[in-house]
């Protein structure tokens, strides 16, 4: 069974990860016809495989390449010694008619290495860098059901006129990852725990087969080849044993060992909160250059609406006077006056939509200064939290809870989620703090509900400020111990 590391499990991508320990890959097959200028070649190859028992009427002899060392089109990458290793897997495996492994229609009777030149390789030592694993195969050519021999017959014809192919099956128990690097160096890194967050993106795994600028690709390990299918897929062009110089579907790749550390990639998600000094104090200064620039923009919006509101005030004016000396003019223009009522209304539905985009304005305006000013003492997500829990808040009960509010420290923050993630029982030093706030909240329980924006008269400032206090230790910790558990 193929392992699972963390990132593998985090991403949701185990289950997928642990169900595809099989592998096909189609390639095309062609009947073993040599003329007589290749007659030693010929007896070279079946000295090389005297298991394939020739010569049987009631088999039809197929030779096919079942796979290349290299990086083949699904981003799937041979190493050769892996091949090598599983050079002799297989023999004596079926081979079935579209991966139906209920219909077999014949097996596999020999293999053998095979250099790009067709010459057979027999010795570890004299690999090349690249080389094909040939599988010789027999169709059973007989049979006592018409409709089976029917289709059989059928099928040996077209294999002459290439329009079959074969897939090859294997079964695998581990994989790495293969790295091209931005700068075209060949690398191979090891799946573990700190790598695995590189599985989500191998295109079999429904990533886009890149990371960081690196093309990554699934190196198998401990593969076993577990016979093949028939099947009528495009064709490999490197499967036909008599041209062995395309190479279109597999690209070479030697790599050597790496480190992740030396890749210089690295998990995103897992490190962002290690930033310097130096970056803080550029976020931070950003935060502040927000801060200005969105209370400006917020002030000059105002300005121009209330600017607009003051225009139709003066239309509405203008237009009632109209409006009161026709009527005193005469009775008798009824359709003048109610076309100038008309134009009144349409005004007024005007001031009226100008009125509460004003006032929604000075709510956003209002939201926008609040989070700039919690945003020196908490991050973004809690001063979001803290804007909308107070919305309804007096500006007086709102300052009072901004100064109730710790001082934002990096530090503090790091050794609140060491002590978390230790055991430490953080709740303990704030015992005597949240039992009086629990009893203040007990006695304003329906502050949730209760209309705020009375200017503060109904509950205390210094209530306020244990509130705060409160939902700083108990609501925002909690949130922070949540994202460090995650």
């Amino acid at each position: 069974m193929i392992p699972i590391f963390k990132y593998e499990t985090k991403d949701g991508i185990a289950e997928v990860v642990r169900s595809s320990g099989l592998l096909v890959f189609a390639s095309a097959v062609t009947e073993v016809t040599l003329n007589d200028a290749e007659e030693d070649k010929l007896k070279q190859m079946l000295e090389a495989n005297a298991d394939a028992n020739p010569n049987q009427f009631d088999l039809f002899y197929l030779e096919s390449v079942l796979a290349s060392v290299g990086w083949n089109s699904n981003d799937d990458v041979f190493d050769p010694k892996e091949i090598w290793a599983a050079r002799n897997t297989p023999i004596d495996k079926q081979f079935n008619y579209m991966h139906d492994e209920t219909d077999i229609i014949g097996h596999l009777t020999s293999s053998k290495i095979v250099d790009f030149n067709g010459n057979v390789i027999t010795s570890e030592e004299a690999l090349p860098d690249q080389f094909d694993i040939v599988v010789g195969s027999v169709l059973y050519r007989k049979w006592s059901d018409e409709q089976l021999q029917a289709r059989m017959n059928k099928i040996i014809a077209e294999i002459s006129d290439g329009k079959w192919c074969v897939s090859m099956e294997c079964l695998f128990r581990n994989f790495d990852y293969a790295i091209i690097t931005p700068n075209g160096e060949h690398k191979v890194l090891a799946r573990n725990d700190e790598s695995s967050f590189l599985t989500k993106h191998l295109r079999i795994y429904g990533g886009t087969g890149e990371f960081d600028g690196n093309k990554i690709g699934r190196l198998l390990r401990g593969f076993s080849f577990s016979g093949k299918g028939l099947v009528d897929n495009p064709a490999n062009p490197r499967s036909k044993i008599t041209n062995y110089n395309d190479r279109s579907e597999i690209s070479s790749f030697i790599g050597a060992a790496a480190t992740v550390e030396e890749l210089e990639i690295s998990n995103v998600q897992e490190n962002f909160m290690s930033i310097t000094q130096e970056q803080y104090d550029a976020i931070k200064a950003e935060l502040e250059a927000l801060k200005a620039s969105k209370v400006i923009e917020a002030q000059k919006e105002l300005d121009d609406a209330k600017t607009a509101i003051a225009e139709l005030e003066k239309q509405v004016e203008t237009l009632t006077s109209e409006l009161e000396a026709s009527k005193e003019v005469a009775n008798a223009k009824d359709e003048s006056i109610k076309a100038v009522e008309a134009e009144l209304d349409q005004v007024k539905a005007k001031l009226s939509e100008a009125e509460a985009s004003i006032a929604k304005q000075e709510k956003e305006a209002i939201a926008a200064s609040r989070k700039a000013t919690l945003l020196a003492k908490v991050d973004e997500e809690k001063a979001n939290i803290l804007v909308d829990k107070f919305a309804n808040a007096s500006d007086e009960m709102f300052d009072a809870l901004v100064e109730s509010l710790p001082a934002k420290c990096k530090d503090d923050d790091e050794k609140m989620k060491d002590k978390a993630k230790s055991g430490d029982d953080v709740d303990d030093a704030n015992a005597s703090d949240d039992s009086d706030v629990d009893t203040d909240l007990d006695d304003a329980q329906a502050s949730d509900d209760a209309d705020m924006s009375s200017g503060g008269d109904d509950i205390p400032a210094d209530k306020v400020a244990k509130a705060a206090s409160w939902f700083t230790n108990h609501v925002l910790r909690a949130t922070a111990n949540k994202e460090e558990g995650e």
